[in-house]
């Protein structure tokens, strides 16, 4: 997944998508970097889900208004700002 862009600076993934595609990408960049920033979109946190949680990932849980995952993107960048500083 990460090999593509290697500057990335948040990770937005939806993982109830078919055949899990979105889960198996985020534990591959969880298992490289687990520092990489993320946001999890899923309508269900189950084990799999909690297990991979850190303090730079957060799960936003559907269904949600859009500016809610704005403001939580713009929150995660920000601090990921003030992190590298």
């Amino acid at each position: 997944c990460m090999e593509r862009w290697p500057g990335i600076r948040l990770f937005v993934v939806d993982i109830d998508g078919p055949r899990h595609r979105g889960f198996t990408c985020f534990r591959k960049i969880h298992d490289r970097d687990s520092g990489t920033p993320a946001i999890i979109l899923a309508s269900d946190v189950n084990s799999d889900v909690s297990g991979l949680l850190t303090d730079s990932t957060v799960v936003l849980r559907k269904p949600f208004p859009m500016v809610a995952l704005g403001r939580m993107v713009a929150k995660m960048l920000e601090a990921g700002d003030s992190a590298s500083r």
